[in-house]
């Protein structure tokens, strides 16, 4: 029976072995294959671009939670927080475009198109959460303004629309904010992808770093994308930590995918956060993109965080898009924030300008703004302002701006 049953057993595996098994089909990975899932971050971040003329898209889906109380918030998105502890915010941004006269689109954010006439839009949407007894609060000292102006104008004609979304929340208990996101693509010729992680704390004592890296190349055409990265945190004491990174690169055509991730926590005392990122390309087609997500959290004292974020892009033919995100926490203690000025003037029929004001202003210790100023010449004029300011009481006022 047992030889039987071994005969059957031999045979049946003689068969299956017998049977062609179909290669699983490979799938052909895109073109900008340098941007991954973030599991950990729920984002999907990718550009697309197709030849001569392009089609671009960048960052799709953020998703950010908090322990109990947390906002969301998407493109062009400011959240403030205080009141004891946290806020939380994500964005999606994507670009769009094609062709020549361009389409120039981002979700949430700007659209530019050129087709020999002038379109111009914008609009500004407010949304407003609370939960657990907050809707835009600060609590103990705590106050915090920001504006931001941004100006775009391209050569010949284009559409311009632009869209700012605000979201604001506050919570009893802590924030948690994750994740900067770059997504650059144009076509023809290269992929490129880079992605930064960046992780701050310190405690007790005093750490100041600066880092400058530059790179520059030039071919034909003009491709600019600068970031500057500034990561402050501090616990008991205060950091620090400054690094500025240039990254300037040329050519005709290319796709350019970047992902920056920052999380900022500080604990116990003063934690200071600014980044700005600048992104410039110049080139005769191309697609732009950028977003950015800046998520801060402190926890029993104060944690204020500033980001500047420029995007400029000029040419004949292109496609832009541009998001802006920024969340802002604190708790229990003061206020500071900072903000850079940048002046860029690109191309022959395009005028560009923008100007970030910020203005920051805390209770029982001080108030401090920044303001931003951006003009760029030759042809069209394009300006788009929006102005925030929050301000609270008690002590001294400061105050800087750069032209």
């Amino acid at each position: 029976m047992k030889t039987a049953l071994k005969l059957l057993l031999s045979l049946a595996l003689a068969v299956a072995l017998s049977i062609n098994t179909e290669e699983p089909v490979e799938v052909a990975q895109g073109i900008c294959s340098g941007c991954h899932l973030d599991a950990s971050l729920g984002s999907n971040d990718c550009n697309y671009s197709t030849s001569n003329n392009y089609h671009y898209s960048t960052s799709n889906d953020y998703n950010y939670s908090t322990s109990n109380n947390y906002n969301y918030s998407t493109s062009n998105n400011y959240n403030y927080s205080t009141s004891n502890n946290y806020n939380y915010s994500t964005s999606n941004d994507c670009n769009y475009s094609t062709s020549n006269n361009y389409n120039y689109s981002t979700s949430n954010d700007y659209n530019y198109s050129t087709s020999n006439d002038y379109n111009h839009c914008t609009s500004n949407d407010y949304n407003y959460s609370t939960s657990n007894n907050y809707n835009h609060s600060t609590s103990n000292n705590y106050n915090h303004c920001t504006s931001n102006y941004y100006n775009y104008s391209t050569s010949n004609n284009y559409n311009h629309c632009t869209s700012n979304y605000y979201n604001y929340s506050t919570s009893n208990n802590y924030n948690h904010c994750t994740s900067n996101n770059y997504n650059y693509s144009t076509s023809n010729n290269y992929n490129y992808s880079t992605s930064n992680n960046y992780n701050y704390s310190t405690s007790n004592n005093y750490n100041y770093s600066t880092s400058n890296d530059c790179n520059y190349s030039t071919s034909n055409n003009y491709n600019y994308c600068t970031s500057n990265n500034y990561n402050y945190s501090t616990s008991n004491d205060y950091n620090y930590c400054t690094s500025n990174n240039y990254n300037h690169s040329t050519s005709n055509n290319y796709n350019h995918c970047t992902r920056n991730y920052y999380n900022y926590s500080t604990s116990n005392n003063y934690n200071h956060c600014t980044s700005n990122y600048y992104n410039h390309i110049t080139s005769n087609n191309y697609n732009h993109c950028t977003s950015n997500y800046y998520n801060y959290s402190t926890s029993n004292n104060y944690n204020h965080c500033t980001s500047n974020n420029y995007n400029y892009s000029t040419s004949n033919d292109y496609n832009h898009c541009t998001s802006n995100d920024y969340n802002y926490s604190t708790s229990n203690n003061y206020n500071y924030s900072t903000s850079n000025d940048y002046n860029h003037c690109t191309s022959n029929d395009y005028n560009y300008c923008t100007s970030n004001n910020y203005n920051y202003s805390t209770s029982n210790d001080y108030n401090y703004c920044t303001s931003n100023n951006y003009s760029t010449s030759n042809d069209y004029n394009h300006c788009t302002s929006n102005d925030y300011n929050y301000s609270t009481s008690n002590n001294y006022n400061y105050s800087a701006s750069n032209n």
